[in-house]
């Protein structure tokens, strides 16, 4: 069994007692890559202990959105326990994962007994909507280098290097946009001297280029 309760920070400042109660409550499950979660399982909050899920979005038309992507230590599952189910959302696996399934009824027994776990939740819950508003925000804007810049620029936090928390076809899927067009939208902002990347690290060479959005 993964460690998974002592991996969440959702979890964390509670006692070692805590963590090894909670560690007993959690099922382990694998999903191969592709697998939709939600299809199968009841309510669980689902504790990833390896590999990747994706949290989508569809469209009335049946466009498919990546809203976010969990790793190790992250969870998803919260908002279903709690009633608020949105048939347009699905968490698939984006590759063989793990996870530790902590009941419906043994979560909110949780949130009953720990009163801080729940003020945690809150505040996780908040900063995830913060994000879901700032890629609303992203994707009302109609040309992809400005989702791009207002993307690079929100995520350096004054800083001039910024390492990219994806991969790179994930934060195309994320900006609402196909892997060759931002590749070609990088490429044009390094060449016009705003930009320079290796790898996943892109360093602002020069801020008010970026800014300018003429990519």
């Amino acid at each position: 069994m993964h460690h998974c309760a002592q991996a969440v920070p959702l979890f964390r400042g509670l006692s070692e007692e805590n963590i090894l109660e909670i560690e007993g409550l959690l099922h382990e499950k694998t999903f191969g890559k592709g697998e939709t979660l939600y299809e199968m399982e009841s309510p669980s909050l689902l504790i990833i202990a390896s590999g990747s899920l994706g949290v989508y979005q569809l469209s009335e038309n049946g466009r498919q959105q990546l809203l976010r992507i969990t790793g190790p230590g992250d969870y998803v599952g919260e908002n279903i326990l709690f009633g608020a189910v949105n048939e347009s959302i699905y968490v698939e696996a984006r590759a063989e994962t793990k996870v530790c399934m902590l009941s419906q009824k043994d979560f909110r027994n949780l949130l009953l007994e720990k009163p801080e776990l729940s003020l945690k939740l809150l505040e996780m819950s908040a900063r995830r909507m913060k994000d879901l508003e700032d890629q609303a925000r992203f994707l009302l804007m109609e040309d992809v280098g400005e989702r791009l810049s207002t993307w690079l620029l929100s995520h350096s936090a004054g800083k001039k290097e910024i390492t990219i928390p994806m991969k790179w076809k994930d934060l195309a899927e994320y900006l609402g946009t196909t892997p060759e067009t931002l590749s070609r939208k990088l490429r044009k902002m390094e060449n016009e001297g705003a930009i320079r990347k290796m790898g996943r690290k892109v360093t602002i060479v020069d801020e008010a280029k970026l800014s300018a959005v003429s990519f």
